[in-house]
């Protein structure tokens, strides 16, 4: 995704080493959810996405291991 990155943040309850929660950060980064009709007059208030997603990077590749939550 042009101008955006990926990056793994510490998760305290995971022992898995260099496992943490993906993470990312871009100009295409979205409101998500809207919960009244004004916010979605908002535009763009965010530049990083917290995935929920358990991740490490293998040989330069991203592999999602699992969920921080368990609702999907």
């Amino acid at each position: 995704m042009p101008g955006g990155s990926f990056r793994l943040e510490p998760v305290p309850e995971v022992d898995q080493p260099g496992v943490g929660e993906l993470v990312y950060e871009g100009p295409n980064v979205m409101l998500g959810y809207a919960e009244r009709s004004a916010d979605l007059a908002l535009g763009a208030t965010l530049d990083e996405l917290r995935t929920g997603d358990l991740a490490r990077i293998r040989d330069g590749v991203w592999e999602v291991v699992g969920r921080r939550g368990r609702h999907a």
